[in-house]
């Protein structure tokens, strides 16, 4: 299992996709390497709820993902933190999008995602 974690600073725009910006610099970055994603994990922020993201593998749509946690120093750590990506199935990373629903309000967000493969 193979967990990517990042921050998203209160920036953007509803609509950005923010996954690649983020890991597309890293040495093992591989847009064709085949991933399952299993879980993603959305926490900071200043309130509860108030920053989602939905997941796309390709065209298709895996999900919205809350902020479960607020505050500038929350990590995805509670067992109410992680949400299961139902129905996924394996993907090139480069299909895999987080497309934010809406800016993190004030505090950065922490997204942690796992997945098989990478």
């Amino acid at each position: 299992m193979t967990t990517i974690v990042f921050t998203k600073a209160a920036s953007g725009a509803a609509g950005d996709e923010i996954l690649h910006p983020a890991i597309e610099d890293e040495p093992w970055y591989d847009k064709e390497a085949l991933v399952l994603p299993k879980t993603l994990m959305v926490v900071g922020s200043a309130a509860e709820m108030d920053f989602y993201l939905d997941m796309y593998q390709g065209k298709d749509y895996k999900g919205r993902f809350y902020n479960t946690s607020e505050g500038a120093a929350a990590a995805p750590k509670r067992s109410d933190d992680i949400r299961p990506v139902m129905d996924a199935v394996p993907v090139k990373l480069g299909s895999l999008k987080l497309i934010q629903g809406m800016a993190p309000t004030t505090n950065v967000a922490v997204i942690a995602l796992e997945m098989i493969g990478g």
